[in-house]
């Protein structure tokens, strides 16, 4: 039976890297893992790397003309060819889309994790020792906050050691795929659903028109989301004299009512589809 609850929670907190340990155990129940891996790849490494020269060289190009505008100087040198530029564009548009490079990552552990526990046996123990594995993985969630760098250099690659941080997301990734994927932890975690993540369970466990548009259409939105925020964004603060509480008013309802129009069309364009939105 479709668990609606976990689709109204995904498309309401798309980022929640433990909804996707939960989802990929149950995925893994269906599917061989070498069919999983391939649907994650599609998924989530091509619009993370071929997407972005296809679509996302577009937020890139907004956010260079930021930094252009911010330093009153080009970021990069004159005469630079445009190629350079496109594949400097490209990269630079990776933006929100760090997170399904790193969730690409986790599930490329989570094969070794999923064969090293075939039989099931960690994970049917964590089933019947939730208090325990969740203290445990606590200290480790604590253990992967201590590899960030506290003061990173702005001259070197800290910064983004700190956006991806891997062993901090991977803890919450384990914890969802071998304690909360537990049918049995999730009906102790609904019983106190006001303080625990339980709140869904316990009263958003059914669908709608409008909940079922969002659970088939987040993930797309996310993806495109950004462009309208940096595009628009980047225009009203060069060409206009608007107050910063106006901009943040016109974007909140522009990426509200843009981003879903633009998802439709591309999903509409069958190469543009697969690159761009891993569909």
């Amino acid at each position: 039976m479709r668990k609606h609850w976990i689709d109204n929670l995904r498309w309401v907190t798309v980022l929640l890297v433990l909804l996707a340990g939960i989802s990929a155990r149950y995925a893994l129940e269906k599917k061989s893992a070498g069919e999983w891996f391939k649907a994650r790849t599609r998924k989530l490494l091509v619009p993370g790397t071929i997407g972005l020269f296809v679509f996302q060289w577009m937020t890139g190009y907004f956010n260079t003309a930021v930094t252009n505008h911010v330093n009153g100087a080009s970021v990069l040198p004159e005469g630079v060819p445009g190629f350079v530029k496109y594949f400097a564009w490209s990269l630079s548009g990776i933006g929100p889309l760090w997170f399904i490079q790193l969730l690409w990552l986790l599930c490329l552990v989570l094969l070794l994790v999923h064969a090293l526990d075939k039989n099931d046996r960690f994970w049917n123990w964590c089933g019947k020792a939730p208090v325990w594995t969740v203290i445990l993985l606590g200290v480790l969630f604590w253990a992967g906050e201590q590899t960030l760098i506290k003061n990173p250099r702005p001259d070197s690659p800290d910064g983004l050691l700190n956006l991806y941080k891997p062993l901090f997301y991977l803890v919450p990734f384990l914890l969802g795929y071998f304690v909360f994927a537990h049918e049995q932890v999730q009906e102790k975690v609904e019983k106190a659903w006001i303080p625990l993540m339980g709140w869904f369970k316990a009263r958003f466990d059914r669908t709608g028109p409008f909940a079922t548009y969002m659970t088939r259409s987040s993930y797309g939105i996310y993806i495109v989301h950004y462009l309208v925020i940096a595009s628009l964004g980047y225009m009203m603060k060069v060409y206009t004299q608007l107050p910063p509480w106006s901009m943040y008013a016109i974007l909140t309802v522009a990426v509200f009512a843009l981003s879903p129009a633009l998802y439709e069309l591309l999903k509409r364009i069958p190469v543009v589809k697969w690159c761009v939105l891993g569909e």
